[in-house]
């Protein structure tokens, strides 16, 4: 499957009960719960240009929708700190199950915000991996049938490693997305 078209996973934020209370939060793959991970790969194979271009775009949007994510785990990571320090700084007086309780949801909403971060990293570095290669098809289609100049083979050899340098980063991201997403199910 072309990495467009394959499963993204993201975080979504916890739906707030109306008591006010944050529910469990759930990572999703576009609105779904789900506990599976991305097996996400970049396209490595021959595409058009506008191909190429399709893919930048698919990204980008996608690392848009990240950082959304990213923001709002932030901010329930925090809200969950602050409550297990409120509720440790009692000392003795601290009700054990809540405190442990307390301890679970800032350690979740802190795997959930991890996770959200890389994923949105690997949408970046996926973004940046298409932008190369399209950069070095362009000036493939420019050299033409000419022999190249000395600097066109530097600059083609320097497309061919940001390429290299942004797969390996997505492929990183990701395994880091999907780990910290594996030990979220396990709280």
């Amino acid at each position: 499957t072309s990495a467009s078209s394959a499963m993204t996973q993201c975080a979504s934020p916890p739906v707030v009960s109306s008591n006010g209370q944050s529910a469990e939060p759930l990572l999703t793959v576009r609105g779904k719960e789900t506990s599976g991970l991305s097996k996400r790969v970049l396209h490595t194979g021959q595409l058009t240009q506008e191909q190429q271009q399709a893919k930048v775009q698919y990204y980008v949007d996608e690392a848009r929708g990240h950082h959304t994510a990213l923001h709002a785990w932030h901010i329930h990571a925090d809200h969950a700190d602050d409550d297990y320090e409120t509720e440790k700084a009692k000392g003795k007086n601290a009700d054990p199950e809540h405190l442990k309780q307390l301890k679970n949801t800032k350690e979740r909403t802190d795997l959930a915000y991890q996770a959200s971060l890389h994923h949105y990293n690997a949408s970046g570095a996926g973004a940046k991996y298409h932008r190369a290669r399209l950069a070095e098809m362009n000036l493939t289609e420019m050299i033409g049938d000419s022999t190249p100049t000395p600097a066109q083979e530097q600059q083609m050899q320097g497309h061919r490693d940001e390429a290299a340098r942004h797969l390996k980063d997505h492929d990183e991201h990701m395994a880091k997305a999907n780990a910290a997403t594996k030990k979220f199910g396990e709280l």
